[in-house]
């Protein structure tokens, strides 16, 4: 089976390369720094679904959306899932990530279909426990209604770990939906 491509897209400083970083087993700096993709990066990494081993290749692509616009055909090549990540402090709240699902999951005419929301997830970084639970508790609206959602902290070592666990399940939920697919 070809690798399951992945897009992690979200406006800059998020937390999009740590995420990926992490889910590729890769350590982070303690004290979080931001180093802005330019481009995008690639992560591989390997998920046991259903009792088989899923090549996954993690898309970390730049926090700029208008000034990589013209990339985004090419990042949307064989796209298998999305992940929009956002600092869940942004006053924008879930609305900081629409524009990014109407460029890469939006479908574009011809063969390219678009990515149902059972393949989005939404991932809320920052906060903690007491600070905003009900804003990141909240299901998404709108274009993002359905998506699974993930919310953690990057900022302590448990949260860290526990983030990485709700990611991966949500990560691992996802590929059973493409494997199914794909069969």
């Amino acid at each position: 089976m070809a690798a399951v491509k992945v897009c992690v897209v979200g406006p800059a400083g998020a937390g999009k390369t740590a995420l990926c970083k992490l889910l590729a087993g890769r350590a982070v700096p303690e004290t979080p720094t931001h180093d802005p993709t330019e481009g995008v990066r690639i992560e591989e990494i390997e998920r046991d679904v259903h009792a088989r081993t899923v090549s996954v290749q993690l898309w970390d692509c730049s926090g700029n959306l208008a000034q990589d616009q013209s990339s985004h055909p090419a990042l949307r090549l064989g796209l298998d899932a999305l992940f929009l990540v956002r600092d869940a402090k942004d006053p924008r709240g879930d609305g900081a990530l629409e524009p990014w699902h109407d460029a890469f999951a939006a479908g574009r005419g011809g063969a390219e279909k678009a990515l149902g929301t059972e393949r989005c997830v939404v991932v809320r970084v920052g906060g903690d426990a007491d600070n905003g639970a009900a804003e990141s508790a909240r299901a998404p609206t709108g274009a993002l209604a359905g998506a699974r959602v993930v919310r953690g902290s990057l900022h302590a070592a448990a949260a860290i770990e526990a983030l990485v666990a709700e990611t991966r399940a949500a990560l691992d939920g996802v590929l059973a939906e493409v494997t199914r697919d794909r069969r």
